[in-house]
């Protein structure tokens, strides 16, 4: 499967468009991703294969938005929280991405995270992402 969806996100690189992935990739690539890795170390969101797979992406030539913006930010950066109370102490982790293909990488000027959608009623555990390529 993630040789599928690399391939296929390969092929939109060398399309004639820009392109832009965005989603829950089921990842946290680093450990700046993530509030405390020790506690999630077996989880697959943290494996070395998992990983792996989400940094072939990026050395295809697609940028995450959010790194690439904020290169030391951690806490701000967090799109999922396990429950209400992991939020509540932003022991957060960062799964949702925006990645840019390399011709919009000059227009972003911005990317954030609306952690406010976490704290409403009912909320999702993950908070939308989004980026300003003008």
């Amino acid at each position: 499967m993630v040789q599928t969806f690399n391939a296929f996100t390969s092929q939109l690189l060398g399309g004639e468009h820009e392109a832009i992935l965005s989603g829950d990739y089921k990842v946290v690539p680093t450990n700046q991703d993530i509030y405390n890795a020790g506690s999630w170390r077996f989880d697959a969101v943290l494996q070395p294969e998992t990983r792996s797979a989400f940094q072939q992406l990026l050395a295809q030539g697609w940028t995450d938005c959010a790194r690439h913006l904020y290169p030391e930010g951690r806490k701000e950066l967090y799109t999922f929280w396990v429950n209400e109370y992991a939020f509540q102490r932003n022991a957060g982790f960062r799964m949702d991405f925006v990645l840019i293909s390399p011709g919009l990488v000059g227009r972003l000027r911005q990317a954030g995270v609306v952690a406010q959608q976490r704290g409403m009623d009912r909320p999702s555990d993950h908070a939308p992402v989004w980026v300003d390529p003008t």
